[in-house]
């Protein structure tokens, strides 16, 4: 029986990803944004530790822990602490819609290392697909009206941009991790020890204040549970599981895709108006990366 494609759970971890922007606008309003990214990876390991104690013993997961804890360490500083830390605290000065379009700059720090370090191929599809994905969300930002001068908009994009570089270098990562280790376990141990570095920051005065009186309505605890379940756990696990089996330089390339999703959801559930550069920037995204996942 021959491998089934990995793009279905590719799309599904693109379209829950896009819908984590509107609503982390949202639960920024109740939470500090270290004390947010704490609860949200905290709670995702609830149903991963379930399921992956299905395969591994505690004794057996403390052991590859063990053995390869540089590597865990990097997978959890890059792939949960360092872009929380910079989205979280990045998103507080831009708007949803434009921290999606900033992340769509991951995909150029992906390729970058999956030829450069990975020794992945550099075809002329490939750097095409990049290069034209890659105008559409110039374009998209510029339809956008978030990247106005002054509030700290500059620092906050900034900001957001290391958060993408601290994806794609998760990705390195992983790919390195996946040669011996499943997707679940990798994903499982990487929360686990990112949450753990995530502890040190709870302690500055803007996160310990939310302890005195903590957020705990309905729509805050919606909101994390839901980012810790869908776009954490599940998204997660879904897009190391095509790592497992894709280049990270054409994998990345499926981040240009999030930008226009969230603006698709944007339309759907908060009635934003569809632009002509939209739809433009939209086609240059789809046709940029359909043209570099071409063999």
């Amino acid at each position: 029986m021959e491998d089934r494609s990995p793009v279905p759970p590719i799309l599904v971890s693109v379209v829950l990803w896009a819908s984590t922007f509107p609503l982390m606008s949202v639960g920024l309003e109740y939470f500090p944004p270290m004390v947010m990214a704490f609860l949200r990876y905290g709670l995702s390991l609830i149903p991963l530790s379930i399921f992956v104690l299905r395969y591994h013993t505690f004794s057996e997961l403390a052991s590859i822990l063990k053995d390869k804890w540089k590597l865990f360490v990097a997978v959890g500083l890059t792939a949960v602490t360092l872009p929380q830390l910079f989205q979280n605290h990045g998103m507080l000065m831009v708007s949803a819609s434009a921290a999606s379009i900033l992340q769509a700059t991951s995909p150029v720090f992906g390729v970058a290392l999956g030829i450069l370090l990975l020794r992945e191929s550099a075809t002329p599809n490939k750097i095409a697909g990049v290069s034209i994905a890659l105008a559409g969300a110039v374009l998209l930002s510029m339809g956008d009206g978030a990247f106005s001068v002054g509030n700290g908009v500059f620092l906050g994009s900034f900001l957001i941009i290391l958060s993408a570089f601290a994806y794609a270098s998760s990705g390195f990562f992983m790919k390195i991790g996946l040669r011996e280790h499943d997707p679940v376990t990798m994903t499982t141990l990487g929360i686990f020890v990112g949450t753990l570095f995530c502890i040190p920051f709870l302690f500055l005065p803007g996160e310990m204040a939310w302890f005195v009186a903590p957020t705990l309505g309905a729509a805050p605890l919606s909101i994390i549970i839901y980012l810790a379940t869908l776009p954490t756990g599940l998204a997660m696990v879904l897009w190391f599981g095509a790592l497992e089996k894709m280049e990270l330089s054409r994998l990345m390339l499926f981040v240009y895709l999030i930008p226009v999703v969230a603006t698709a959801l944007s339309v759907a559930f908060f009635g934003e108006k569809v632009t002509p550069i939209m739809l433009a920037s939209g086609a240059l995204i789809i046709s940029g990366v359909v043209l570099a996942q071409r063999k």
